[in-house]
């Protein structure tokens, strides 16, 4: 149809919440980020926001930790052997002594012990590290800290991008390094003004950022939807910008964020590896 694209989503069908349909998951146009399923024989489609999954199957570029925008789906484009010494030197460079020190506290683990360990795994594992996977499950190493430091180290390679590429004197640097959360009138911002905060708070050149585009998103109420907890999406930053095109207030339960939590704080820490694998933790789901 003219100005869709699609890709494969599922939703839970309405007759067995066990079961799934499979539907179209729009990427443009009036129904973008929606899910297109039909519920039985002979029924209409029905747009769902939210309450699917959706199969990723983009070609990628780079990994997470690379000084290039990646997507999700990248391939860590390395050799077997050189996983190893990518990883101790991305350990060696990003991690201070204050770092180890608090994931030591956290986790009664040397960081160099953790690294050891982490050298004598297969290839493929060290894959995951270097991916935008959301959790590496591992009966023992989360415990001592894998999940803590691919946080960190996510952390800390956004931190030296932005440098780098001199981002730190941009006018809302230090309220976003503090914050972790931008509130501008829309309204008074250019195309370029919003270029240049994608590029701050990612740390990527201007010409790796998508192209802006805007196109309403209808959001709809559903019972249980998980979106209405307070949650983290995943390990390292997630950058998104909300516009709300009328005035907002609290009782329309708008987006709430922690000022300040998209920091690895040592509270922080603490509190992630609660929910990392081990024998004093609960299991990731």
């Amino acid at each position: 149809a003219e100005g869709y694209n699609f890709g494969v989503c599922r939703c839970p069908s309405e007759d067995d919440k066990k079961n799934y349909e499979i539907g179209r998951l729009y990427l443009a146009g009036p129904k973008m980020g929606g899910c297109g399923c039909k519920q039985g024989d002979g029924k209409e489609e029905k747009v769902l926001i939210g309450e699917y999954e959706y199969l990723q199957a983009d070609e990628g570029k780079g990994h997470l930790f690379q000084d290039v925008a990646s997507n999700s789906n990248a391939e860590v484009a390395m050799s077997d052997k050189d996983l190893y010494p990518a990883l101790k030197k991305l350990i060696a460079d990003h991690l201070n002594e204050e770092d180890k020190s608090t994931l030591e506290r956290i986790t009664d683990t040397q960081v160099s012990m953790l690294e050891e360990e982490l050298m004598k795994q297969e290839p493929s594992f060290l894959r995951k590290i270097f991916s935008h996977e959301r959790y590496i499950p591992h009966p023992t190493l989360n415990n001592k800290g894998l999940h803590l430091l691919r946080c960190l180290l996510a952390e800390k390679v956004a931190d030296s991008r932005r440098r780098k590429r001199g981002y730190h004197k941009h006018p809302d640097y230090e309220t976003f390094m503090k914050d972790g959360i931008l509130a501008k009138n829309f309204s008074e911002l250019s195309s370029e003004d919003i270029q240049g905060i994608m590029a701050m708070v990612s740390g990527f050149d201007m010409n790796e950022l998508p192209p802006i585009r805007w196109v309403d998103r209808p959001v709809k109420h559903l019972a249980g939807d998980a979106q209405y907890q307070m949650h983290v999406d995943t390990f390292h930053a997630a950058y998104k910008i909300w516009i709300y095109m009328n005035e907002t207030t609290i009782d329309q339960g708008p987006l709430n964020f922690v000022r300040g939590s998209h920091r690895n704080t040592p509270g922080k820490l603490e509190w992630v590896i609660l929910f990392s694998e081990g024998d004093k933790a609960k299991r990731m789901s």
